[in-house]
C-alpha cells in the first residue's frame, strides 16, 4: 500500500497512542517537503466537496472608505508629497496615513476640512464619485 514516490519511501501515519499527533504532521511534513505539488491530491477536489467561499461584496461604508483613500493617495502623488509629509500637515503618523489611504481606517468627518487645506482641494472634492 505505502510504496515509494520517486526516490523517496512514503511512510505511513502511525496512529498509536500518546505519539500519534507527532508522528503525523512529520509524515505531512515530509510529505509536503519531499513529494512535488503536481503529485499531491487535493482530497476536498477528488470527493467533490470542495466549495469556493462564496464571494462576498464589502458594505458601502468600507467602499467609500476605500475610494477616498484612493483619491487622497492619487492627489498625494499628484503633489509628489511622501505619506510622511501629508501625515504631518494632517497631525499623524505615516503609518495612520497608510490605514487611511487602503480603506483600513476610515477618515472621520472633522479631519476632511485639514485634508483638503494639505492637499490644496475644495471640501467637495472628497464627495466627488462616491455611493450615496
Amino acid at each position: 500500500m505505502f510504496g515509494s514516490v520517486g526516490n523517496i519511501n512514503a511512510q505511513p501515519c502511525t496512529l498509536s497512542a500518546p505519539h500519534h499527533v507527532v508522528d503525523c504532521a512529520v509524515s505531512y511534513r515530509h510529505m509536503r517537503k519531499h513529494v512535488p505539488t503536481s503529485a499531491q491530491i487535493d482530497l476536498e477536489q477528488l470527493l467533490g466537496t470542495y466549495a469556493p467561499p462564496p464571494q462576498v461584496e464589502a458594505p458601502k461604508r468600507i467602499r467609500n472608505d476605500k475610494r477616498l483613500g484612493f483619491r487622497i493617495r492619487q492627489r498625494r502623488h499628484e503633489l509628489h508629497m511622501s505619506l510622511e509629509q501629508l501625515g504631518h500637515a494632517i497631525g499623524c503618523t505615516y503609518q495612520q496615513m497608510q490605514k487611511y489611504e487602503t480603506g483600513k481606517n476610515a477618515i472621520k468627518a472633522t479631519l476632511l476640512p485639514t485634508f483638503a487645506t494639505a492637499l490644496d482641494v475644495p471640501l467637495t472634492w472628497f464627495f466627488e464619485g462616491l455611493e450615496a
